[in-house]
């Protein structure tokens, strides 16, 4: 009897057709040596691509079209001429996502999740019942962990404007049957209206090794209406967060490509009556006279700059390779710098577990910038180094099937680090070279030397 018709969960139908086949956990990453071959002669630079890296790309596409034939890593659905997602078991549930990303597509290939560190933090302190605002949520990597930290009494808003990130966000939330889940494709901005961009400054071409969460609106015009130039220009919504209709806001993540601040400026009712935790991308820490940082203290929001790995040892595939560790840099370690931040005007009943974040801030040379006194923010909250290891696989295929689609449960338990501020200015480059020099002394390294995504 075919499986629509005994209407068994879509896993659970996908190993049946394959006759209870491991293949569908245990895939290889698609075409995995000639990915590495080409990314350790980019060493991070794409303009290398159709230059000297050329003969290495064109055995990546033929790699690719050769043994990219069916859209799930199981081949129990053959891939349309033109597809470019690719489905597979990921550590929070079953994400739809482009292996072409270099970064996050990338990720969910090879370690089946994007972004662990920041979930390990928000984990400390996102609770049942709390409400979540995600700007720029791409195709769902930290939407679906929030939606598993917030509960079904809770509720994530997520935003994505760019149209295929956007499709394979409603599919990972429609797979994974998130119904506490709300999605918007629409820009935020400060204002609302509407903006038109050229389809081919955007897509980057789907089918080529690019890095395709970077699309960037900053700096185009917001119309009151718009009119297509033509068919190929596509129109982008344009709106702001306090036109949302919400009782209860807990939490703000934005990473929306530099527009954080036009972000928060169409925030302000939200902002002065929830007074919510912030997560903001930040991707030029050394920028003197950030206008960012300056509305963010007119507002009265302390923060403190954290750098977080991008690789995690204990990934969901147990992959134990670096993927971006630089070449040219002693092995560096590719970290993103972020802005965590909490209301001065607001007691937060739910921060004990990363409390030591903001006591311990210390100054740096950039005029009111504050990060942590040590380059992994885990030490200060005196976190285990290794959380627990992902589930091993059961020998039930049934279980199987439960465990790869469960949400993993990591200890979220920290101790308060000391209350006593340091009133120090440290310099960023001192911190972020730190290591080096621990390393010319005494031949170890506390942490690794760090790069950031514009570095790179």
């Amino acid at each position: 009897m075919p499986c629509a018709m005994r209407q068994l969960p879509w896993l659970l139908c996908t190993w049946a057709f394959l006759g209870g086949s491991s293949k569908f956990f245990e895939a290889e990453p698609l075409c995995h040596e000639n990915f590495r071959s080409l990314e350790k002669c980019l060493s991070h630079d794409h303009g290398r691509l159709e230059t000297s890296c050329r003969e290495s790309n064109d055995r990546l596409r033929r790699c690719v079209w050769q043994n990219w034939t069916h859209l799930d890593s199981a081949g129990a659905y053959k891939k349309p001429l033109n597809a470019f997602n690719r489905l597979k078991p990921c550590r929070y549930g079953l994400m739809l996502y482009n292996p072409l990303d270099w970064y996050i597509g990338r990720s969910l290939e090879v370690y089946g999740e994007w972004g662990e560190k920041k979930i390990d933090l928000w984990r400390s302190f996102l609770q049942e019942g709390h409400v979540v605002i995600e700007v720029g949520a791409h195709v769902g990597t930290l939407t679906l962990p929030l939606a598993q930290l917030v509960g079904d009494r809770g509720r994530v808003v997520a935003f994505e404007p760019f149209y295929p990130s956007f499709a394979a966000l409603v599919a990972n939330t429609a797979l994974n049957g998130l119904e506490n889940v709300e999605v918007h494709r629409a820009v935020v901005a400060h204002e609302a209206g509407h903006m038109i961009m050229d389809r081919g400054l955007l897509a980057f071409q789907q089918h080529d090794f690019f890095n395709y969460g970077s699309m960037g609106f900053q700096g185009v015009e917001i119309r009151p209406m718009v009119e297509r130039p033509a068919v190929h220009w596509d129109v982008y919504a344009v709106m702001k967060l306090d036109s949302l209709a919400l009782s209860q806001v807990d939490f703000i993540k934005i990473d929306a490509e530099a527009m954080e601040l036009d972000v928060l400026k169409g925030a302000g009712t939200l902002l002065r009556k929830f007074k919510p935790l912030l997560f903001l991308e930040y991707r030029n820490p050394r920028q003197t006279k950030s206008p960012l940082l300056k509305f963010l203290e007119k507002i009265k929001y302390d923060c403190v700059l954290l750098r977080l790995p991008i690789f995690n040892d204990r990934n969901f595939r147990g992959h134990l390779e670096d993927l971006w560790a630089s070449k040219t840099s002693a092995g560096a370690a590719m970290v993103s710098f972020n802005l965590f931040c909490k209301s001065r005007r607001k007691t937060y009943q739910n921060l004990e577990a990363v409390s030591a974040l903001f006591t311990s801030a210390v100054d740096t040379d950039v005029e009111g910038l504050k990060t942590t006194p040590k380059a992994d923010p885990f030490e200060v909250l005196h976190k285990p180094k290794k959380p627990s290891a992902p589930p091993r696989a059961s020998s039930s295929p049934h279980a199987r099937v439960r465990q790869a689609m469960r949400f993993e449960e990591l200890a979220a338990t920290s101790q308060e680090g000391s209350a006593d501020r340091r009133e120090v200015e440290m310099s960023l480059d001192e911190l972020m070279e730190a290591s080096e020099s621990t390393r010319e002394k005494t031949g170890k390294t506390a942490f690794p030397a760090e790069l950031t995504l514009d570095e790179l």
